[in-house]
């Protein structure tokens, strides 16, 4: 079965040294096949990731929002450092001891 067309019939031309036209029209010719081969794998990986969206997504909730001042930001960041000092005072008194 002689193919006419395709990688196997190119490598046939470059073993019989046949002329540099036909096989670059050959080698276009395959380059084009394998770019539309990619585009076909790349819509179908689109299809694929649209319809099989598996992600765990709560369309219900409700978002929450921090709406405290940068001022009381700072505070609460303060007042939970002091309660990790206490506790750190704590845990080196309990390791002295």
């Amino acid at each position: 079965m002689d193919r006419t067309f395709g990688t196997p019939y190119l490598k046939r031309l470059k073993k019989e040294k046949s002329g540099d036209r036909k096989i670059e029209a050959l080698e276009a010719n395959i380059r084009e096949q394998e770019k539309a081969a990619r585009d076909l794998e790349a819509a179908a990986a689109a299809i694929d990731a649209a319809v099989f969206d598996l992600k765990a997504v709560n369309p219900n909730i409700a978002a929450t929002v921090d709406e405290r001042t940068p001022g009381e930001i700072i505070a609460s960041i303060d007042a939970q450092g002091q309660i990790v000092a206490q506790a750190l005072g704590r845990l080196q008194g309990l390791l002295s001891s």
